[in-house]
Order: structure tokens, then C-alpha cells, then sequence
């Protein structure tokens, strides 16, 4: 389903189409006009379901998440996640939407099917620009092409977390990327991010209290949990930073971009995120290492935190902006008994040649 209009066409388009021409109802009379209640919903990316049984397409359904697309031939229909609502059955649901194309109720068995996420457009749009300058191109082609350079064809592993920098792609998008390479993206559809922020926050955790995010690659549905803080969020870069990986990677999944204070209960942050956690889920903690040492001593720094970490020791200094969100994690690690794996390491004197002033990055995954 691509648009051929300008959106406000479409709109209009498809609303009256809506409202006149759907075969399984009557038309609107001008009398119920003034009862409408119009909404306008965003379809995000679809992409297509593969099945060799119906059982198969059926397994692979989530209700209430998954909007679908069905369609044979130039007969096609589609149904928002809105309608399992009132139709929560599966089969049922197909068969319905088969008929909404004009099929008989069980052509969805030979359909070619998609499935995709939603936004509710509201009269306020809330889009949160991410701030790029000096941190990555502005510039569409350039920062794909940056960051296609950076992810190479590796192993893939069964992650379920991660720790990886966030200074800018130049410094450490390649040590970002060496973790983010051996992501299979078959295995997720939600991603949790945790960063540091730079800033004080009156709560331990927040989300910014937004649905959508811009980035040079296009736009992002995000999730967010009760806890809000969209000014923390404006200006932290942390978060921001792993948004664009996770975009090019995972461009499907459900995203939950969450900064932690410096002075969090972390066991409280640990108790919250666990909650959202699945088999489905990936859990990222954005932090650099050390900041601001020579090279040699910021060796022996990190060399110390890395142990500390692959130990999944919380009682131990981790010397990290992100130490907190770290320390989120190896309580994550050691309830899901999560075996942690150093990828690689480096630091910024690697790329600017001055080593007397050097910021740590790592990244270390955790395997199942």
C-alpha cells in the first residue's frame, strides 16, 4: 500500500471510500454525518508474512498489535489493530477482512499477507527531533551509507542485552557496530534502550512522552512508560545515539527509549524494565567507559570495568557515564542468567590521535 497522492488526498480519498463503498455495510446516510467520529491512523512499514499452513500465518498473528493487509490479485483490504477488538478471533478476523476484499471468507489461506504498526495522528502530532550535529550526518544517504559501512556480516549470537558507546559515529559507531552486527533481527520485535543522563532528573527513569521520532532515516514509533521527562530527553544525546543502529537493524520493532539518573535505586529501575522484558526483547544500555585519561591509564580503567562487568559484579566501580544503567543491567544478567561476552574495545585516540584525553568505549553482550 503506497501513497499516490498528496496525504491530504489520500485522506479524503479514503474517507469517503470508507464510508460509501465498503461492500459489508450500507452506505452513510447524510443523516448520520453528524455522528462520524473521524480519526487518522499512520501505517508504519509493512512487511510481508511468509506461511506454508494456515496454522503457520495463524501462529505468527499478534492481536491488538498487528495491523494487516490482505490481498489477491487487485483485491485487497486491510484492518488496523484497533479491530481485534471486536474481532479477537483469528480465523474469524481473516475471514472477515477476505470479505472486506471482496474474496470468499477463506481465500486468506492462499492471501498474500502483510502486517504492520500504527500511530494514532492526533491534532497535536508530538515528533521528537533527534538532534544530529556533530554526532552523525544530517543527510539520509550519507548516514546509511555510514552506517552499512560500519555493520558487517558476523556471527550472529542469541543477545538478549548489550553494552555499547555513544559518542559520535565517527569515534565509536564501528565498536556500536561490532555488537549490533551480531544481532539476528528474526529474534525481536521490542528493543528497550537505557542511557545515561548527563543532566540531573528529578525521577530514576523516564520516557520522553512522545509517540514518534525523526531521524535522517525517517521516522520511528516509540512506546513509553509512566514515568516522563521530555526535557531530559531534548537534550541527551545518549539515548539518541543507538536510535539510528536500532533504525536500520530493527525497523519494525517496538522501541522503548528510557534515560536513568545518575542517583537511581537501580534495583527499583531493574524491577520496572524487567517487567518488560520477553523472549522477543532486547535490551541495550547506551554508556562510555572512562573520560579524559591518557591512553594508558584509561587502558588500565576500562580494563577494570570490563572485568567488573563480565563478572556481573554490581558491588564493584563501574567508571562510565553509564554506570547506572549498567548496573540496571547485571541485575537483568544475573536474574535471567544472562552469560556476558566482551566484542571489542578501543578508545577515542584511536581516531584523534590525541592520547593524552581519551574517552573508553566497549561493547559486551549478553547471551542467553
Amino acid at each position: 500500500m503506497q501513497d499516490k497522492d498528496p496525504l491530504y488526498k489520500d485522506i479524503m480519498k479514503n474517507a469517503i471510500k470508507a464510508v460509501s463503498q465498503d461492500s459489508r455495510f450500507e452506505p452513510v446516510d447524510l443523516s448520520e454525518l453528524e455522528d462520524l467520529e473521524v480519526t487518522v491512523t499512520i501505517l508504519l512499514r509493512s512487511k510481508p508474512v511468509s506461511f506454508s499452513s494456515p496454522q503457520e500465518l495463524l501462529n505468527k498473528l499478534n492481536p491488538g498489535k498487528d495491523g494487516v493487509i490482505l490481498n489477491i490479485g487487485d483485491n485487497s483490504a486491510t484492518y488496523l489493530p484497533d479491530v481485534w477488538n471486536s474481532i479477537p478471533n483469528k480465523i474469524k478476523f481473516l475471514s472477515s477482512l477476505s470479505e472486506k476484499a471482496g474474496l470468499d471468507p477463506d481465500d486468506w489461506k492462499r492471501a498474500n499477507i502483510q502486517i504492520y504498526k500504527t500511530i494514532l495522528l492526533e491534532d497535536n502530532p508530538k515528533l521528537y527531533a533527534i538532534h544530529n550535529k556533530g554526532f552523525y550526518p544530517a543527510s539520509k544517504n550519507k548516514l546509511n551509507n555510514m552506517l552499512e559501512n560500519m555493520l558487517k556480516l558476523e556471527e550472529k549470537l542469541p543477545i538478549q542485552a548489550m553494552v555499547v558507546p555513544h559518542a559520535g559515529l565517527q569515534y565509536s559507531g564501528k565498536t556500536a557496530a561490532s555488537a549490533y552486527s551480531k544481532i539476528n533481527p528474526d529474534n525481536y520485535d521490542k528493543v528497550i534502550v537505557l542511557g545515561p543522563s548527563h543532566e540531573p532528573m528529578k525521577q530514576d527513569m523516564a520516557s520522553p512522552g512522545v509517540d514518534l521520532v525523526v531521524t535522517p532515516l525517517g521516522e520511528l514509533c516509540v512506546k513509553n512508560i509512566k514515568f516522563i521527562d521530555t526535557k531530559a530527553h531534548d537534550k541527551e544525546h545518549s539515548v539518541k545515539m543507538q536510535l539510528i543502529f536500532i533504525q536500520k537493524i530493527l525497523p519494525d520493532a517496538e522501541i522503548y527509549p528510557i534515560l536513568v539518573s545518575p542517583k537511581a535505586d537501580v534495583k527499583e529501575v531493574a524491577k520496572q524494565v524487567l517487567k518488560l522484558i520477553d523472549d522477543k526483547t532486547l535490551l541495550v544500555v547506551s554508556s562510555d567507559l572512562s573520560h579524559y585519561h591518557s591512553d594508558d591509564e584509561a587502558r588500565k580503567i576500562d580494563k577494570n570495568t570490563i572485568k567488573n562487568i563480565l563478572k556481573l559484579n554490581t558491588s564493584k566501580e563501574i567508571d562510565a557515564c553509564g554506570d547506572a544503567a549498567i548496573k540496571v543491567l547485571l541485575l537483568i544478567a544475573n536474574k535471567l542468567n544472562l552469560q556476558p561476552k566482551l566484542v571489542s574495545y578501543t578508545n577515542s585516540g584511536k581516531v584523534s590521535n590525541d592520547l593524552n584525553r581519551v574517552v573508553g568505549y566497549a561493547s559486551i553482550v549478553f547471551l542467553k
